[in-house]
């Protein structure tokens, strides 16, 4: 009987009421959405965090990179300017700053020299080719290129 008064009940409960409960079951799914919007945003943003301090320690890589070869040439730089018939045609090891830079090639011509090194810091590499005044040791021009 009592079997009976709940289906009699289900079978005459308005359809109004029906809908009073889908109010729960669509605030639900909104619910569960807005939570997955936040939770792609949040794991997105932390991503990109990551992201940004590998990007930091390769420019520090790169820095110190550059500090080496700087440092090779004004190493070569000196050479030059001491014996200006100084040239390296093959490259030339220097072990400076807890690293190394490589002098790859000095050639002089007249009055100048021009000078090519390279260093590599944990996968970061800098290229210089630079020339140098023998008579004053001046720069006369500096680029970093790709290679050599």
């Amino acid at each position: 009987m009592e079997e009976l008064r709940r289906l009699d009940r289900f079978v005459t409960t308005p359809i109004s009421d029906m809908q009073h409960s889908q109010h729960g079951f669509i605030a639900l799914i909104s619910i569960l959405i807005v939570s997955a919007v936040l939770l792609a945003t949040t794991l997105s943003l932390a991503q990109f965090g990551i992201a940004n301090r590998f990007f930091i320690l390769h420019l520090e890589e790169k820095v110190a990179s550059e500090k080496r070869a700087e440092a090779c040439v004004h190493i070569a730089r000196i050479a030059a300017y001491n014996d200006p018939l100084y040239e390296v045609s093959s490259p030339t090891s220097i072990t400076v700053a807890g690293g190394t830079c490589s002098i790859v090639n000095v050639e002089a011509n007249d009055d100048e020299s021009t000078i090519e090194v390279s260093a590599v810091s944990n996968g970061a590499t800098t290229n210089y080719r630079v020339v140098v005044d023998n008579t004053d040791g001046t720069f006369l021009s500096w680029h970093e290129v790709t290679g050599f």
